[in-house]
């Protein structure tokens, strides 16, 4: 019998030192956010971010152009590719050496190699008013 009275102790010992273990890791958690309230009210106002300053510009929307080309120009400032769909529909993309890709299958080419009378599918966005190509797949 005694045996179980020091059993029941030691556990009661144990229980009863754990308790304040786990307040005290609660109230630090606590403390921890009473602390990073009182920093946020203590910054000042030039380093705060506005939520507006947050926000993320929305992507955006990716469309697809498919047809032959019909023309394309390398020389000028903006430069640009042109082709006309089956429905005949003609659309112009404007090209950007750093970030239109250009395939072939899965081989990745450059600019240089797409030629008049391909046959194309051109991923492309609008930016600042244009239609500028992200990708150009030579079928």
């Amino acid at each position: 019998m005694k045996s179980w009275f020091k059993a029941f102790l030691v556990l009661a010992f144990l229980v009863s030192a754990a308790a304040p273990l786990a307040l005290a890791e609660e109230m630090t958690e606590q403390a921890q956010s009473e602390v990073a309230a009182e920093i946020q009210k203590a910054m000042p106002e030039e380093l705060a971010i506005a939520p507006a300053e947050l926000a993320v510009e929305p992507t955006p929307s990716i469309e697809l152009a498919e047809g032959s080309v019909t023309a394309i120009d390398l020389e000028s400032e903006e430069a640009s590719l042109t082709l006309t769909g089956t429905d005949g529909q003609v659309t112009t993309v404007y090209l950007d050496y750093e970030t239109t890709v250009v395939m072939e299958g899965e081989e990745e080419l450059i600019l240089e190699d797409i030629q008049v009378g391909q046959n194309v599918k051109v991923s492309h966005a609008e930016s600042n008013g244009k239609k500028v190509a992200k990708q150009i797949d030579i079928v």
